[in-house]
């Protein structure tokens, strides 16, 4: 019975705009969970470990994680297209768009957590051609700097390069290899970048200033910044970040559950949190 009830949600909630879907899935997931709950979920070739005890997990087997940033990717990516995933956790996102540009494309993957990049290479001993996974952070210069890793790193994310938070009990402190976007792209000889995805924890600034050249030069059609003002103290990065991108041509989208970009203005007397899609110049 429970395998039936995941069958029919895996089936319907990626197809259905049904407001509450995530509580939906949250609930009657929860309740129709494998024994043991967690399985190697295969997609476009890449094993994702889904623990189904995990929302964010439970949301990516069911097809609903980030999704309207996952149909903006199924718009956008072409095979043969490069894309950076910077932050690539479980590796959820990498698997995705690895699917979109095909082993003609690249798409170059960045994870400093042992912990979740350990889990990526547990179930996936060899990646796909077109796949490239490093074991690094991203920061505005190539180098070595610490990182906080804490075991919340796949359920709530919250691990960070050692620049703004104390570290608990239950973390660990280590030296992580760090490179900037701009010796990455030299590195591995990519002339364009379809879209950066970043989710790296508060560390979108310190990234962007290492990517001056790549931006500058318009070879990044795309740039996805998770963006939280949830507090005066965040504000005048937002601004700096800001002030970056557009100074480099790009301008805010957000977009919609089919993945359309639709211009938007950042209010940041605001408190928000979400993903802001800078796309260089006009939309077409």
């Amino acid at each position: 019975m429970k395998a039936l009830v995941r069958s029919l949600l895996r089936r319907v909630l990626p197809l259905t705009g049904l407001r509450g879907r995530h509580k939906l899935a949250d609930r009657l997931g929860g309740w129709a969970m494998p024994d043991p709950a967690v399985e190697v979920l295969p997609i476009n070739g890449i094993g994702i470990e889904i623990d189904h005890r995990l929302s964010t997990c439970r949301h990516m087997y069911y097809g609903i994680y980030e999704e309207s940033f996952v149909h903006f990717l199924e718009r956008i990516l072409k095979p043969g297209d490069v894309v950076f995933d910077l932050g690539a956790n479980i590796g959820y996102i990498m698997a995705v768009a690895h699917g979109l540009v095909g082993r003609s494309g690249l798409v170059a993957a960045f994870e400093p957590s042992r912990i979740c990049h350990g889990q990526i290479m547990r179930n996936n001993p060899v990646l796909p051609d077109g796949v490239k996974l490093f074991n690094a952070a991203i920061m505005e210069r190539s180098g070595s700097f610490p990182f906080m890793d804490t075991p919340r790193v796949i359920s709530s994310g919250f691990s960070v390069l050692f620049h703004n938070r104390e570290a608990g009990p239950d973390d660990q402190v280590y030296e992580v290899e760090a490179i900037s976007i701009d010796d990455a792209a030299q590195r591995l000889d990519v002339e364009r970048i379809a879209c950066i995805k970043m989710d790296i924890e508060g560390a979108e600034l310190i990234a962007l200033k290492g990517a001056q050249r790549v931006l500058s030069s318009g070879m990044v059609d795309h740039v996805l910044v998770e963006t939280t003002n949830m507090s005066d103290s965040v504000r005048a990065e937002n601004e700096r970040i800001i002030v970056l991108l557009e100074g480099h041509g790009y301008k805010p989208h957000l977009p919609d559950r089919r993945g359309h970009l639709h211009p938007w203005t950042i209010d940041l007397d605001k408190r928000f949190r979400t993903d802001i899609i800078w796309k260089r110049g006009a939309l077409n």
